[in-house]
């Protein structure tokens, strides 16, 4: 939104791509196989992992998740509500019950691995997983390396300050700073119009700084918002702007990534999301995470 505002976590990380990305509680990657009904640790922090494909030299990877009857879904982990653990330590949310349902509907189970969201991508260029589902969102940069499938959700993206601040206009944001994410696909617009990106992995980070004054915004949906004000009371925040929606990735589209040239894969992941689209499986999920239903675009 990651999908997202930025690539980074704590209770409420975001990345996207508003956020489309997100940090994540250790260096170290998980990995959970999610069976019909149920969710079981199969490999402990840190172990290495190889992704159905095994390689990434254009092979029919459908093919290969199918014989290997497992698909490896990348996710961060600590992104609320799109993939973080419950209070029992089981991986829940968004992306995870979608990840389920798609493995259902395709006949293969789901095994997640948790790592950092700007590693996400590579390491299903590395082969190391076959997909990422972890608010993706759709840029023209990343369509230049990935398909994508039909979005899943519609997020449109907003600037949040400080209560006392000042800043109200697009026209304001020169010179200012926004903490975010180095792979957020909206910084270019941030700097179009004068802003400087001060990196940061975290959302904690993000607003550590907004609050202490080293950064004057950050990049957020009403969705990551509401999760900032359960999350951080100690910060008194506002939305001081929604991104005008004639401005490019002013909406974030999140979609799940595919490797260029696997169409049957691409194909299977939208047969799949098409029916969870018409039979009310993919509302539902969104109402049980965001409390409401961002399945399908809306005025802005």
């Amino acid at each position: 939104m990651k999908k997202r505002f930025l690539a980074g976590a704590a209770a409420a990380i975001l990345m996207t791509g508003a956020l489309a990305g997100c940090g994540s509680t250790s260096g170290t990657a998980g990995t959970t196989t999610a069976a019909a009904g149920s969710t079981t640790t199969t490999a402990a922090a840190g172990a290495k992992t190889t992704a159905s494909t095994g390689s990434t030299d254009g092979g029919d990877q459908l093919a290969a998740i199918k014989a290997a009857g497992v698909m490896k879904v990348g996710v961060e982990g600590t992104y609320q509500p799109y993939n973080y653990h419950d209070e029992n330590g089981d991986l829940v949310g968004l992306d995870v019950d979608i990840a389920k349902e798609i493995g259902k509907r395709m006949g293969v189970e789901i095994e997640f691995t948790e790592t950092d969201w700007d590693s996400l991508l590579a390491s299903m260029d590395t082969g190391r997983i076959d997909e990422v589902i972890s608010d993706v969102s759709i840029s023209s940069e990343r369509e230049e390396k990935y398909d994508f499938t039909d979005p899943y959700l519609y997020i449109y993206r907003y600037v949040v300050t400080m209560a006392d601040s000042d800043i109200s206009t697009v026209e304001d944001l020169n010179g200012k700073k926004v903490a975010t994410s180095l792979t957020n696909a909206f910084n270019p617009q941030w700097e179009a119009w004068g802003a400087k990106v001060v990196p940061v992995d975290t959302s904690e980070q993000a607003l550590s700084l907004l609050a202490s004054g080293r950064a004057d915004f950050v990049a957020a949906d009403d969705i990551l918002f509401q999760t900032y004000q359960e999350n951080y009371p100690q910060y008194d925040l506002k939305i001081a702007l929604q991104i005008p929606s004639d401005i490019d990735g002013a909406m974030d589209r999140v979609a799940i990534p595919v490797k260029k040239g696997q169409t049957a894969l691409l194909e299977a992941l939208n047969s799949a999301l098409d029916e969870m689209r018409s039979d009310g499986t993919l509302s539902s999920i969104c109402e049980k995470y965001l409390n409401a239903d961002y399945t399908s675009p809306k005025e802005s």
